[in-house]
């Protein structure tokens, strides 16, 4: 694709979010129980955000890059030249279904080349939206989306692409990344870790927990780079805890489950998984 169908592209499909809006809101709302304040803060804002990056800067980024000269090629001129890798895979996750198709696509598009996603299967109202919009503003040449459950995804793994962006769980990306190793193909694994919180100074305890509470209880704790766990003194721990009940209810009301600010989890499986968590543990 020449720089003329990129920017096209790139900005048709700015167009096609802002006039889906409300239903990409709706969506986000029927499968995560976010709010629509939620739903643009970590979803929509930030692909609009990217969208208008790459259409400001894409002429400069695709031009050649003038690089030093190795006395063996003395006096020839030396430049790297930007080129597409070819068919991209893009394989997204449940928890921000939204932005994490949209991104990696944003990028691929950008750079030309083509591309098959695979939604997830537990975000049906997100995989919908996306559906309506990237069959208005693309054809089956530049944009496939596959739908089902793993299975499609591993018979996407088995076929041979230019270049394989991933993001879900570290088992996951470990099958990912053996299957792209038969064809060496190049990946992006954006994967779940744990994040520790780590409070040392106690100055500011109160504006730490205040942002604790917001990382973990954003998407209902349902971000790769959400805290995980405190390390914290001994002497601080019911202090902390003090500001950690306050900061839930100022953020969520009195009874969060009622809050119609505060999402749910995907589904009944993932439920379970949490709740076994917390079986024979002492919650304080």
């Amino acid at each position: 694709m020449d720089y003329q169908l990129r920017i096209m592209y790139l900005k048709n499909l700015k167009e096609a979010i802002l006039k889906h809006e409300t239903q990409i809101k709706e969506a986000l709302y029927h499968d995560l129980g976010k709010s629509f304040q939620e739903s643009y803060l970590t979803e929509i804002g930030v692909v609009l955000s990217e969208l208008s990056l790459f259409i400001k800067n894409l002429k400069k980024w695709m031009k050649p890059i003038k690089t030093k000269n190795s006395l063996a090629v003395f006096p020839a001129k030396s430049f790297l030249y930007p080129e597409s890798y070819g068919r991209v895979l893009i394989i997204g996750p449940w928890n921000y279904p939204f932005q994490l198709i949209m991104m990696p696509l944003i990028g691929a598009i950008a750079a030309g080349n083509t591309v098959v996603i695979k939604p997830s299967e537990y975000a049906p109202f997100t995989e919908s939206i996306l559906i309506t919009i990237l069959t208005s503003v693309f054809t089956k040449n530049e944009v496939i989306i596959k739908t089902g459950d793993h299975l499609v995804s591993q018979a996407l793994l088995s076929e041979k692409f230019d270049y394989i962006f991933f993001t879900g769980s570290p088992h996951v990306g470990k099958i990912v990344m053996e299957k792209a190793a038969l064809h060496l193909t190049p990946v992006t694994l954006e994967l779940g870790g744990k994040s520790p919180a780590i409070i040392k100074d106690t100055k500011n305890l109160e504006l730490a927990v205040k942002r604790i509470v917001f990382g973990k209880l954003i998407n209902a704790g349902q971000t790769c780079i959400a805290p995980d766990y405190v390390l914290i003194e001994e002497k601080n721990k019911n202090q902390f805890i003090k500001y950690f009940e306050k900061y839930v209810h100022l953020f969520y009301t009195q009874d969060p489950l009622t809050s119609n600010d505060y999402p749910k989890i995907i589904n009944q499986k993932h439920h379970n998984r949490l709740t076994l968590m917390l079986k024979d543990e002492h919650i304080v």
